[in-house]
């Protein structure tokens, strides 16, 4: 295929094979390598002004640079559309159009419900997404078709005929034709990933009973270790929720952490307040930037995964509880020490809580010390098998003296 038929990286490498989840800030599909066979996650977000690149660029910047168990592998990133003329830039206009000014006749760009334009207002989604970045916006495929055909069958007169003929319309009198596709002023950036099929929210909604502290532990320890690897790098994620983390049970657990489209470097001081409102901490929604952020909205998980919850009504006023710092009092007797390390995780303080690493600590020390007082307690339960076998040894010593005795005395 020439490159004037398809200039597409994407519809040339890739068979797309489905929409696999939208969000806030991109559609995410599932997409097969032509060559390769192997199937990927497809990130496509929208740019349509010069001052959404750099928002939507560093997405790809932090992910990049990224190579750990724990995180979604990152494959490859381009972009592709026509130049962002300057021209088109308003400084009055948001960063993503809500009409359809610039659609070919295969996309169409829109906001929805998830998204808003504005650093000072905020909207929330059912599922509690909360948006206050000026460049999110939702990307949404349809067939748009701009022919335009101009029939006439009717008898047009022609007044100024002198001699009152008329003509009829034929076949060669029907015009049609189609109009030229409008320049495309925006630009695509396609973010290639590791495919990961189940999120953690679907996982624990599937759940029919509660999970096992052990399984528990595993997935908070995982995503502590990606958490700390980030935070190292001086990034924070800001929108950690369970459908942004992905779990295999296939063989044991493996758990990854994805979706950077909120992320930022630390050290970056200007930042709007953007995440999702149920996992956000209060400082996150304030605009500050830091790693105890992230903590933050593990504490929420935790307490997802401790205590199946079947009902949105139910979940959301225990969470209302929780940020208050308050506990059911059935949750804190089956759980005590985990409760208790949720209250100090969910601290209004961000300079109260713990960090990530000092968590994977605090749960290898619990692990050491639990482990030593198990050992104690085994070594204890063995000593009394041991005890107890003795006197049946010292018994059955006894009791053959006894009988040997006897047999002399019969010989005798």
């Amino acid at each position: 295929m020439s490159d004037d038929k398809n200039t597409s990286r994407y519809e040339n490498d890739f068979i797309d094979m489905g929409l696999i989840a939208s969000g806030g800030f991109g559609n995410v599909y599932l997409a097969e390598n032509k060559l390769t066979g192997v199937k990927y996650a497809v990130k496509c977000v929208i740019m349509k002004k010069k001052s959404s690149i750099k928002h939507c660029v560093n997405e790809v910047k932090i992910i990049s640079r990224y190579n750990h168990p724990n995180i979604v592998a990152f494959n490859s990133a381009w972009i592709e559309g026509d130049y962002l003329d300057e021209e088109h830039v308003d400084d009055n206009e948001t960063d993503i159009e809500t009409d359809d000014d610039y659609c070919d006749d295969d996309t169409t760009i829109n906001n929805d419900n998830n998204s808003n334009n504005s650093y000072n207002n905020s909207t929330e989604d059912d599922s509690g997404n909360v948006y206050f970045e000026k460049n999110s916006f939702d990307v949404n495929f349809c067939k748009n078709d701009i022919n335009i055909k101009i029939d006439s069958e009717e008898e047009v007169n022609d007044d100024d005929d002198d001699d009152d003929e008329s003509r009829t319309s034929d076949s060669d009198s029907v015009v049609q034709y189609e109009a030229p596709k409008p320049k495309k002023n925006y630009l695509k950036l396609y973010i290639q990933m590791e495919l990961c099929k189940n999120t953690l929210e679907e996982w624990m909604n599937k759940r029919t009973e509660q999970t096992s502290p052990i399984v528990i532990e595993e997935i908070l320890l995982q995503l502590l270790n990606a958490l700390d690897y980030i935070h190292k790098k001086d990034a924070v994620h800001h929108d950690i929720k369970p459908s942004n983390i992905f779990i295999d049970t296939t063989e044991g657990i493996q758990i990854k952490l994805g979706d950077f489209g909120l992320a930022c470097f630390e050290r970056q001081k200007n930042h709007p307040a953007m995440g999702t409102q149920v996992y956000a901490a209060p400082e996150q929604l304030q605009g500050q930037c830091d790693p105890k952020s992230d903590i933050y909205s593990v504490g929420i998980i935790l307490f997802e995964l401790l205590f199946h919850i079947p009902t949105a009504m139910e979940r959301s006023n225990y969470i209302t509880l929780l940020k208050q710092g308050k506990f059911d009092d059935d949750h804190h007797k089956k759980y005590p020490e985990w409760c208790d390390l949720i209250k100090l995780i969910l601290q209004n303080d961000p300079t109260k809580r713990p960090s990530a690493k000092k968590l994977l600590q605090q749960i290898d020390n619990n692990n050491k010390n639990k482990l030593i007082q198990n050992l104690r307690i085994d070594n204890l339960e063995k000593t009394n098998i041991i005890t107890k076998f003795n006197l049946n040894v010292d018994n059955l010593i006894e009791k053959y003296r006894k009988l040997e005795s006897s047999l002399n005395n019969f010989v005798m």
